[in-house]
This record gives structure tokens, C-alpha cells and sequence, in this order.
């Protein structure tokens, strides 16, 4: 019971992006001078689940240990993400998206070989995983090309 605690938390968090983003949207389009609301919340939030997937791979044991470095890698590489959109576009920081989603897909392999249970959730990362990859490709691929 312990070990599934963290993960159900942490998967409640990570659900909470969703109707956040919502939100992030109306004040992007509606109310722009709130817009910081949504960053810092959404900041919160991901700084809270990265607290949160730390102490599951510290208090969990065995194979569920693996769930929460799957939430860890997912957060490490969505945050990467987050940093390459926001303050830090420049070109180089693609190259740490790749390294960073290269070993997070390693991590989502070995988890989803080594857990029973939960194992839906290293599948759900790995799929936004490869979405996410795609639009940097795709922006990798805009990058130096004179459309606009």
C-alpha cells in the first residue's frame, strides 16, 4: 500500500497539467498579464512531482522503484523540453533534448521489462515521449531554413 501511495500521487499531479494548460490558455489569449500565473503553477507543479517521484525511488523497493524513475525521466526530459521552448531557445539546447530523451526511452524499455503492475504509465511516457521527439525533429528541421 506504501508503494503504490507515491504513484498514484504523482500520477494525480502529473494529471493536473491538463486542466492547468487549459487555464494557461485562457490567460494566454484572454488575460496575457496572468499568463505568469500559469508558469509559475506549472513550475510548481513539476518541481512537486519531481520531489515526489525522488522520495518513491528512495521509499519504494523492487520492481516499483521503476515507476517512479519512469515518472522521474519523464519529468527531467519534459522539463529539458519546457526550458528549450521557454528561456534557453537556442540550437545547442536540441541536442540536450536528444540526449536527454535517448536515456529516457532506455528507462522507459527497462521499466516496462521489469514491473507487473502500472505498467500502462512507463507506455504513456514513452508515447508523449515520442510526440514530444517528433516536434523537436520537426523544429530541428525548421530551424535553418528561410520560410518565415
Amino acid at each position: 500500500m506504501e508503494e503504490t501511495k507515491y504513484i498514484k500521487i504523482n500520477f494525480y499531479l502529473l494529471l493536473g497539467i491538463l486542466p492547468l494548460s487549459i487555464v494557461g490558455y485562457l490567460f494566454a489569449v484572454y488575460k496575457e498579464n496572468l499568463f505568469f500565473l500559469y508558469e509559475w503553477s506549472l513550475t510548481l507543479l513539476i518541481v512537486a512531482s519531481i520531489i515526489l517521484s525522488i522520495i518513491g525511488i528512495i521509499k519504494n523497493e523492487g520492481n516499483s522503484k521503476w515507476i517512479s524513475l519512469s515518472y522521474f525521466a519523464f519529468l527531467v526530459q519534459f522539463s529539458v523540453l519546457c526550458l528549450f521552448l521557454g528561456p534557453f531557445t537556442f540550437y545547442s539546447v536540441i541536442f540536450v533534448f536528444y540526449v536527454t530523451t535517448f536515456i529516457t526511452i532506455l528507462i522507459f524499455i527497462i521499466a516496462i521489462r521489469k514491473i507487473n503492475k502500472f505498467k500502462f504509465i512507463p507506455l504513456l511516457f514513452l508515447t508523449l515521449s515520442t510526440i514530444f521527439t517528433i516536434y523537436v525533429i520537426f523544429l530541428n528541421a525548421l530551424w535553418e531554413t528561410n520560410w518565415i
